[in-house]
């Protein structure tokens, strides 16, 4: 990724730190990784695909146009890429900090 799901942990620490303090007034990410736990039917439901246009008669792609992996190995390849990003610490996998989708409401306010 460009680095978005990091921007995000890391206002979301400077917050943690911060305690009582507002820290950061907003953020605007382009599709930043916020699932580490890679958990979600987005993984499978997203996952890459060659679409047929009626229209033109020409492929079109959707999903994970990265991996280009069908679903069950896309959703393989993105655990084992999110494990090495938090260096095997399978605890981090969930953690508000590494995956930004497990913060409370009041942490993301």
């Amino acid at each position: 990724g460009a680095g978005g799901g990091a921007a995000l942990s890391l206002l979301l620490r400077l917050q943690e730190e911060a305690r009582s303090e507002k820290v950061v007034a907003g953020f605007v990410g382009f599709a930043p990784w916020t699932n580490l736990a890679c958990d979600t039917p987005t993984y499978y439901n997203n996952a890459f695909a060659e679409v047929g246009n009626n229209h033109s008669r020409s492929l079109c792609y959707v999903g994970d146009i990265i991996e280009q992996a069908v679903p069950r190995n896309s959703s393989t390849i993105l655990a084992k890429e999110a494990k090495a990003y938090v260096a095997g610490a399978e605890r981090l996998l969930r953690d508000p900090v590494a995956s930004p989708i497990h913060a409370s409401d009041a942490q993301l306010a």
